[in-house]
């Protein structure tokens, strides 16, 4: 008569399926959150061709999304001020 044994494959069974579990519910938060932006900003160095400043030049920004232009002034090192906007 042989003699089998069996393995307690019950606690490796939850150990699998709760990992499983975990990490289908890790990877789905990453995509929700990367959904959240509701702000936007634009910055930059405003140059001529010959890579000289233009201070007080004027910036405007738009888009068919923003209801109305979003404006920016040139500063005397050529940085127009971040614009910061409502996406």
């Amino acid at each position: 008569m042989a003699v089998t044994t069996r393995r307690d494959s019950g606690g490796v069974e939850i150990f699998r399926l709760t990992f499983i579990a975990l990490t289908l519910f890790i990877a789905s938060i990453y995509p929700v959150s990367a959904q959240n932006l509701s702000t936007a900003s634009i910055d930059g160095l405003v140059t001529d061709q010959s890579g000289g400043a233009l201070p007080g030049v004027t910036v405007t920004a738009s888009s068919p999304a923003l209801q109305v232009g979003q404006v920016s002034t040139v500063t005397d090192v050529g940085f127009a001020t971040p614009i910061a906007y409502d996406t």
